[in-house]
C-alpha cells in the first residue's frame, strides 16, 4: 500500500462547500483505504488557518485519525541541503513547501497537491506526486 502525503493545498480544497469533486473523491478513498498520512508543517498550516478555537479542535480531532510521519532532529539540516540543490538548479520555494516535499521523499510518500510549485520540486528530485492543479 502506497503512503500519501496530502499538503495544505489539497486539504483546503477538501474542506471548500463547493469544488474540485475528483480531489475531494481522491481524498475519500485514500482515507478509507488508510493509505492518507499526515505530517507537523501540513497540520501546522491547517491548524493555523481555523477561524476560532471552536473550528480548531475540531479540526484536531478529524485529522487526529490520520497515521503521523515523525521527523528526526537532522531533517532541518537535510531540508536546507535540500534547498541548496533545488536552488542551484533555479527552483525557489517556500520553507513549509520544502519541508513537505523532503518529508514525503524520505517516507517514500506520494504527494497530494494543489500547487505548482511541487511539480517543479519533483523535477529536479525523487517527489512522487499526484497533482490536482
Amino acid at each position: 500500500m502506497e503512503k500519501i502525503l496530502a499538503d495544505t493545498s489539497v486539504w483546503v480544497a477538501s474542506f471548500a462547500k463547493s469544488g474540485h469533486e475528483p480531489l475531494k473523491k481522491a481524498m475519500r478513498e485514500s482515507i478509507l483505504k488508510g493509505e492518507l498520512v499526515m505530517t507537523g508543517m501540513v497540520l501546522l498550516e491547517i491548524l493555523q488557518g481555523a477561524r476560532n478555537e471552536q473550528e480548531g479542535l475540531a479540526l484536531k480531532r478529524r485529522l487526529s485519525i490520520l497515521p503521523f510521519l515523525s521527523v528526526q532532529d537532522g531533517i532541518w539540516v537535510e531540508v536546507a541541503e535540500f534547498s541548496l540543490k533545488l536552488r542551484s538548479r533555479g527552483v525557489q520555494t517556500a520553507v513549509p513547501d520544502l519541508f513537505t516535499a523532503w518529508v514525503a521523499i524520505k517516507n517514500g510518500c506520494i504527494l497530494m497537491h494543489c500547487d505548482r510549485d511541487y511539480e517543479r520540486i519533483a523535477k529536479h528530485s525523487d517527489l512522487k506526486t499526484r497533482p490536482f492543479v
